[in-house]
């Protein structure tokens, strides 16, 4: 989860990120996903960089990936 409770980042075992927005509305209607896909399997690593719109995502490539949201 980012820094203001906004934005939560899942990674799966095919490589793909889900990025769930608009974490705050707790009824649910108005949540926002997106995904995002480079990796060619599994993330094992996210990490939103404070203070800035970036996601960092790691796997088996042994890359860093950053996501600029």
């Amino acid at each position: 989860m980012n820094g203001d409770g906004t934005q939560l980042a899942l990674g799966d075992e095919a490589g793909k990120i889900f990025l769930i927005s608009n974490m705050r509305q707790l009824n649910g209607s108005s949540f926002v996903i997106q995904t995002l896909h480079w990796h060619a399997n599994g993330v094992s690593s996210l990490k939103f960089v404070p203070q800035t719109p970036f996601l960092v995502s790691g796997g088996a490539e042994s890359v860093l990936v950053q996501w600029h949201l």
